[in-house]
């Protein structure tokens, strides 16, 4: 990846980080419903066939054992040693 590539990369990683901290303060607060979404369509350059590239964020409630028992980093599998 290039510098100009990687800058981008870690400005859309903080952007996500404050988008994730603006979430919880106003849901906390009672500032903000917690439904909230966002997405757009744009083409991909890269592509020969016509796909397009799709954004997606949502936030909804959901119950916890879903969230924690499916997605979460510590129920990950991790591999302990490697198949003899």
């Amino acid at each position: 990846m290039t510098t100009e590539a990687n800058v981008r990369k870690e400005r859309i990683e903080r952007l996500f980080r404050e988008l994730t901290y603006e979430i919880s303060i106003g849901v906390l607060l009672g500032e903000i419903e917690p439904l909230l979404g966002h997405n757009f369509v744009m083409d991909d350059p890269k592509s020969t066939n016509g796909d397009v590239i799709a954004f997606e964020a949502r936030t909804r409630r959901i119950k916890r054992e879903k969230w924690f028992g499916m997605f979460h980093p510590a129920y990950q599998l991790t591999v302990v040693r490697e198949a003899k």
